[in-house]
């Protein structure tokens, strides 16, 4: 199976010093940030029309579609995290900004946890300025929804909340948002920054409900706060571990970014990375060519350009993971799509 969108093979050539299993997972993520590009001009009018003459072109053309067909396909399909729905909505109810209160922390989590995937429910969840939540206001809202003792969130696929454990969700995410603002503040005020890890352990720590480390909240919520300079973007070895965690409390491993991975050692016959620290290696190769990629990568090149004209920022770790599971969703549509 061919992706449209993959790394000209000219250009696959200057990637010094990789295997092929790197190769294969740089093209599969050049392929598909690229798809995101195209999805974002879709959206924007600027886009042009996909070469039916080019390989990949069908499955190409059905995720586009797909993707476009409605604001909750949009949040579950579009490869360039920032460019969804949701997101846009968020960012428009809670601009980025350089100052940022414990209430926008709340804000973000609960939009994240309890909202994300229904912008009615993003609507609903939208805070009144104060100085605390309202948390039987908010309980109410969100136990509305669903069924009689859960809570659907299908953008994240079978995940579900437990009715029941709202008020606790609540109140142990405003715990955890004071506590994150004054640790951002005290930072800030050193110069220093929040690494990723340490955000996500002290997120961890509170054991809140539904968000299990090595779950898909935890990981996604924390990237919300890295678009909002709140902490700093993961490093490869924070993904490496995510992917292949070695914690026993953890979750386990995510089925997105792996099926993604599994796809590039499938393609390229070779295994994949034994640990944390070997699939650290690759991905920190995968982000030095992202990052500064030589004047013989013009498709890299004109592809970091585009993602950040989209985005507003750097391409960072955070949208490889993201990449990642955009590619496993293409895999499960490929076995439908002929061409």
């Amino acid at each position: 199976m061919a992706f449209y969108f993959a790394l000209p093979s000219d250009e696959s050539q200057h990637l010094a010093g990789f295997s092929a299993f790197e190769r294969q997972v740089f093209s599969d993520l050049v392929h598909t940030l690229r798809l995101g590009v195209h999805l974002h001009q879709k959206v924007d009018g600027s886009a042009s029309e996909l070469d039916e003459t080019v390989e990949g072109h069908a499955l190409a053309q059905k995720y586009i579609a797909t993707a476009l067909a409605s604001d909750f396909t949009a949040d579950k399909f579009f490869p360039l995290r920032l460019t969804g729905a949701s997101m846009r909505q968020i960012i428009q109810i809670l601009p980025i900004q350089s100052s940022t209160t414990a209430l926008d922390v709340f804000q973000l989590a609960i939009f994240r946890v309890f909202g994300f995937g229904d912008k009615a429910h993003l609507t609903a969840l939208t805070l009144p300025q104060s100085t605390s939540p309202n948390f039987n206001s908010l309980a109410t809202t969100i136990t509305a929804w669903g069924g009689p003792s859960n809570i659907a969130l299908p953008v994240y696929g079978n995940f579900q909340v437990v009715k029941s454990k709202v008020p606790t969700m609540l109140t142990l995410l405003w715990e955890f948002s004071q506590a994150l603002h004054n640790d951002y503040t005290t930072q800030k005020t050193t110069g220093a920054a929040l690494t990723f890890a340490s955000v996500y352990k002290s997120l961890a720590d509170k054991r809140i409900p539904s968000l299990p480390s090595g779950g898909i909240i935890p990981w996604v919520l924390v990237s919300d706060f890295v678009e909002y300079g709140i902490c700093l973007s993961p490093t490869a070895q924070d993904l490496a571990e995510h992917i292949m965690p070695s914690s026993k409390s953890s979750k386990g491993s995510p089925s997105g970014p792996t099926a993604g991975l599994k796809h590039a050692a499938d393609i390229s016959k070779e295994e994949m990375p034994k640990d944390a620290a070997a699939l650290a290696g690759v991905l920190r190769k995968v982000m030095q060519v992202l990052m500064k990629p030589g004047k013989e990568m013009k498709t890299v090149m004109k592809l970091v350009g585009a993602c950040e004209e989209a985005q507003g920022r750097k391409v960072n770790v955070v949208d490889v993971e993201h990449a990642l599971c955009k590619v496993s969703r293409q895999l499960g549509m490929a076995k439908k799509v002929k061409g």
